[in-house]
């Protein structure tokens, strides 16, 4: 099952993060059937009980779509509804400790904020690297964006050998600055 699901996320190209709304499991919806093949379930408020129905109900339709489904930041979820993975930001449980708690099989994911923060998590056992903000964002306000500092290398995979790397960007992709600079998807 771990060789599979890094096989899906080296092929992976666009990941979902999602926010909480009232419609969210139709846009998810809407978004496997447009192609995305990573969904990362993004849920800070709430209590557990919504969460645990809410996440159940996207795992299931990841399942149907043949696409990785990561819980953010809680372990205990991701575990009670065999969600493919977890994804961590800076202050959460250290890789190793985490690494114990999910497996080998599943997949850990760590947020980046700064490239010494890339070269420390390239070098822990994660399958993935959130590289981000590329931009400010509603959701991130507190950490400079790294677009700069990365698109202006020739090649940015080159800052570490964890592949691959997810930039956490808007889904309106409305900032052209960021695509004259050298991102692709």
């Amino acid at each position: 099952m771990g060789s599979e699901r890094r096989r899906t996320l080296n092929n992976c190209q666009l990941c979902l993060i999602t926010t909480p709304c009232p419609d969210l499991i139709e846009r998810v919806k809407q978004s496997l059937a447009a192609g995305i093949t990573m969904v990362q379930y993004r849920c800070k408020s709430g209590n557990d009980r919504e969460r645990l129905e809410e996440a159940k109900a996207l795992r299931m339709l990841c399942r149907n779509h043949g696409a990785l489904f990561v819980i953010n930041d809680r372990i205990d979820l991701a575990l009670a509804v065999d969600a493919d993975g977890v994804h961590l930001g800076q202050d959460d449980l250290p890789t190793d400790v985490a690494r114990g708690l999910i497996g080998e099989a599943r997949l850990l994911g760590r947020s980046t904020n700064t490239l010494d923060d890339v070269r420390r998590a390239d070098a822990e056992a994660c399958d993935y690297l959130g590289l981000g903000p590329v931009h400010t964002t509603s959701l991130n306000q507190t950490n400079p964006p790294l677009a700069r500092c990365v698109c202006k290398r020739p090649r940015p995979s080159r800052v570490c050998r964890c592949s691959p790397l997810e930039a956490l960007i808007s889904t309106t992709l409305r900032h052209s600055s960021m695509w004259a600079a050298g991102a692709s998807l």
